[in-house]
């Protein structure tokens, strides 16, 4: 699922929490009512909504734009409350605390910021939720942007059918009707006499102002058209007024906007200085938001207790150092006779391979651990780093003792340097937490221990510092280094204990002991292996295709008949709805149309110059992200690429990968198909292999509806797009055209992810009563799988949460909203059964095939996973053993009431072997 940056926008809410919450004060007498509307606003974001990037919109300094084009915008703005603006400065206060950054455009409002921070995180391929008061931000909705209202009746969050089934218009009608309608609060003038209703049913009738002043005779009512008449100029001002600016200048760092990544320490301080005690108390993000409204009209509850979290300084503790051999040999004596311990390395690297060890940690009993210190500062008394090894060799490659920790793939993999492997994993706390709310991003264990142990944890800044000043861990003194290591131990040990717990009492206990403690090492060792990418040919690639955007520059400049920055959005709107007269879909900025992809779809047909642009961009994008970084990402020393596989991010249980991300190389493109011909196998005997698993999804759809007519046509191994679109247009599988598959095709997959006929139209161009036409008649064929989502809905609207097939279980929040949140909420219940079992059925064959595949063939190895995909490297002589053994590890891995069929193909690079 894309990536969510919501944006919110400031003065907006500032006002509205002032003038809602009364008479809120501070310890200091201080009014703070829009400061705790505020606060809590941020942290009802944070925890129902989980966004990965949260920013706040402020108007710019300067005089503004728009009183250039209307000298009396705003002119009726009384000033600002003396109380509110007082607490200006504590907003800001609290932002800094939050870490969320404050965006502005000199002489430009917020508004425009909304809009250009929506344009610019559509271009890094991030959704985006626009979070104010304001009607006018509904002009932005689109396939990438909502609009999120915070009212005192409740949260409504808005897409484009949310949009159309509460007001009657699309986006892109808004700011015709409010040209009509005007903006008594700012001051926009419109048409006198012309309120909201008035105006609605002109812009249902004539769809757009203009279209409306070009067939005036047609309105009905002569009062209407005398004043539609007289007031012509005060339309055309308020369209320029109310209209927003996407393209204003913006300090826009998305590294910086991450959202929930603050010091909880830090906020907490600032709360409890304003007297915030109930922001502080620990609750489950769904007993949080029911405490009290955000705009509960009641002073501050008395406040609680102050959460002041323990540290290292404030609890006791037995942390202890060894140095030497007798005190090593005491360790490991002690550690034998435990049924588990945690164990934490302090090394010189985040990259595991680059790693050097500068100390083990371990712990077996709360509060008490011992730190091995291996290197450090000139003169430091240490334990050589080879005894240390060999003495706990035996006990970390047995399965007993068990190990916990956290982020244990890390330290596995460092191991593995030293030729350790590593076994009886049986806690990693990481993952624990991810298994237990695998909607959240905070997994780190900083932010666990402050969650579930009410303790704040030293920072690794403390000892190395930051950026260019930091220095590598032996550089830290023994002293200093072995308190840190032995509570990193020491917290992974007690967050293990008490997650385990919260394991069992959930139902989840079973599925991390046999899916994803046995998965770390898989995904350790896929990492090691890495896949071999032939440089040169990237290089040549990258040449090419620089070869290829330089020709399409050509071409489109000789389109648009002179040279123009085709990067430039404000340029090419130009140059296409200007120069070229195109249509523009949606409505006009004050700077230009939107040139985004899905606009220069529609202009295809109409103009060679879109798929020339379209085909610029793509072939930008590869270059950029795959030809010319991969060939930095290839290890020196292996010559291979060695991708991160990332276990605790997707809510739905899927992995994704970093450094690189292969999951979004092109399949079908011909450019990533030469993308894929530079992954190569590891030597000139040896071939890649790639099992696909065909159709999971639907297959998993299949079983969990228990429909008669999808599990025959999977039975009888039909080509289940051409069945599908047979039965429901009602012709035989040789009469279906092709056009009748692609349309049962995009049902198909869209029925998983809550496929809207307004969606299906969109797809694939069919007329929205057509779209709906075939979506009924799918569910009148298939009646079982309509019973299942219905099903599906239910549960999660009664437990509040969805279990996959093997029992993962993801809580569905907003499931009892109303709107396009209730709407969003029903598509994650049924995607994530249907996804997730996916997952669950590929992770499991993974460990299977990890557990046997040396027997079949010493030198085959599991290099990749992508999606349903898993791909090998194997001796050309056991390709076929190796085969028949992981078709038939995948097929068993989680079964269906239908067989699950698995595609092989073998070649010497990856687009070969697909």
């Amino acid at each position: 699922m894309p990536k969510t940056c919501f944006v919110i926008d400031a003065f907006a809410h500032i006002y509205q929490f002032f003038y809602a919450i009364k008479g809120l004060t501070g310890p200091d007498g201080e009014p703070v009512n829009a400061v705790y509307g505020f606060a809590r606003m941020i942290e009802m974001i944070l925890e129902r909504y989980r966004p990965d990037y949260l920013a706040v919109a402020f108007d710019g300094p300067g005089e503004l734009a728009r009183h250039q084009v209307y000298e009396q915008y705003k002119a009726n703005r009384p000033p600002m409350p003396e109380p509110l603006e007082r607490q200006l400065p504590l907003i800001t206060e609290l932002l800094d605390a939050h870490e969320i950054p404050r965006l502005t455009s000199p002489g430009h409002e917020a508004d425009d910021v909304l809009a250009a921070v929506a344009a610019r995180a559509a271009q890094e391929d991030i959704d985006t939720v626009i979070v104010t008061t304001d009607k006018d931000a509904e002009q932005l909705i689109g396939p990438r942007t909502r609009v999120l209202h915070i009212r005192k009746s409740g949260e409504e969050m808005l897409d484009d059918r949310a949009l159309k089934e509460r007001k009657g218009i699309e986006p892109r009608q808004v700011v015709d009707l409010m040209s009509l309608t005007g903006d008594s609060t700012d001051n926009v003038p419109g048409v006198p006499g012309i309120g909201p209703k008035t105006a609605l049913e002109l812009i249902r009738r004539f769809d757009t102002v203009r279209n409306l002043y070009e067939h005036l005779d047609q309105v009905p009512r002569d009062s209407i058209r005398k004043k539609l008449k007289e007031h012509r100029d005060a339309v055309e001002t308020a369209e320029r007024l109310v209209r927003l600016n996407p393209d204003v200048p913006i300090d826009l760092d998305l590294a910086r906007c991450r959202a929930g990544t603050a010091d909880r320490a830090k906020i907490h301080a600032f709360y409890r200085a304003l007297g915030f005690g109930s922001l502080i108390r620990e609750a489950p993000p769904v007993q949080r938001a029911r405490q009290s409204g955000l705009f509960g009209q009641d002073q501050e509850p008395p406040p609680a207790p102050h959460a002041t979290l323990d540290t290292i300084r404030t609890v006791e503790t037995d942390y202890s150092v060894v140095t030497d051999a007798d005190g090593l040999a005491r360790l490991v004596e002690e550690l034998a006779r435990q049924d588990a311990f945690a164990f934490d390395l302090e090394t010189t690297s985040l990259q595991p391979r680059d790693a050097r060890i500068v100390g083990i940690a371990l712990s077996w009993r709360p509060r008490q651990a011992v730190y091995v210190a291996t290197d450090g500062p000139p003169g430091a008394p240490l334990c050589p780093l080879e005894a240390a090894i060999e003495a706990l060799r035996p006990l970390l490659e047995a399965e007993r003792p068990a190990k916990l920790g956290q982020n244990l793939k890390y330290d596995i993999t460092v191991l593995r340097n030293h030729d350790v492997r590593v076994a009886g994993l049986r806690c990693d706390a990481m993952v624990a937490s991810y298994l237990l709310d695998p909607g959240s991003r905070g997994h780190g264990l900083d932010a666990l221990a402050r969650r579930h142990l009410n303790y704040e944890t030293v920072k690794i800044a403390e000892l190395i510092g930051e950026g260019r000043n930091a220095i590598t861990m032996d550089r830290v003194p023994v002293d200093r280094a072995a308190p840190y290591a032995c509570e990193d131990a020491d917290v992974a040990l007690q967050l293990c204990r008490l997650l385990s717990e919260r394991l069992d009492r959930e139902d989840l206990g079973d599925l991390m002991a046999r899916i994803e403690m046995p998965l770390i090492p898989v995904l350790a060792d896929m990492e090691w292996v890495g896949i071999r990418v032939a440089a040169d040919q990237l290089a040549a690639i990258s040449a090419q295709i620089a070869q290829e955007l330089a020709a399409l520059e050509r071409r489109i400049h000789g389109h648009a008949g002179h040279e123009f920055n085709v990067n430039s959005p404000r340029q090419l709107s130009r140059v296409l709805f200007e120069e070229l007269g195109l249509p523009a879909r949606g409505g006009r900025r004050t700077t230009g149309h939107s040139t985004a992809s899905d606009v220069l779809e529609t202009l295809r047909d109409r103009h060679p110059i879109a798929d020339c642009v379209l085909r610029y961009r793509e072939l930008a994008k590869l270059k950029s992200t795959y030809a010319d970084a991969l060939v930095g990402m290839v290890s020196p020393k292996t010559g291979r690429v060695h991708t991160s596989f990332n276990q605790t991010v997707t809510a739905t249980g899927r992995l994704s990968s970093s450094d690189p991300n292969l999951q979004n190389i092109p399949v079908r493109t011909p450019l990533g198909r030469r993308i894929r011909q530079a992954f190569i196998a590891g030597a000139d005997d040896m071939s890649l292999l790639s099992a696909d698993y065909s159709q999971v999804e639907l297959r998993v759809l299949a079983h969990c509806s228990g429909d008669p007519a999808l599990r025959r046509a999977f039975e009888e191994d039909r080509d289940i797009h051409r069945f599908v679109a047979a039965q429901v247009n009602d012709v035989a599988e040789q009469d279906v055209t092709d056009a009748m598959r692609q349309q049962a095709k995009a049902v198909n997959f869209g029925i998983i992810y809550g496929l809207s006929a307004y969606g299906l139209s969109n797809q694939i161009g069919l007329p929205v009563p057509e779209a709906e036409r075939f979506i009924r008649s799918y569910f009148d064929r298939y009646p079982m799988v309509r019973r299942f989502i219905g099903a599906t809905i239910d549960r999660a609207r009664r437990d509040g949460f969805v279990r996959t097939l093997a029992g993962r279980r993801r809580r569905v929040e907003g499931i009892n909203a109303s709107g396009a949140a209730r709407s969003a909420a029903e598509r994650i219940a049924v995607n994530t059964v249907i996804q997730g079992s996916a997952a669950d059925m590929i992770k499991l064959a993974m460990i299977d095939i990890h557990g046997g595949l040396p027997a079949v063939s010493a030198r085959a190895r599991m290099c990749l996973q992508i999606h349903d995909e898993l791909v090998f490297e194997v001796p050309h002589a056991e390709r076929d053993a190796v085969g028949r053994f992981v078709t038939e590890r995948m097929r068993n891995a989680l079964p269906l009431d239908v067989p699950v069929k698995v595609s092989l193909a073998v070649g010497r690079n990856w687009a070969e072997a697909k």
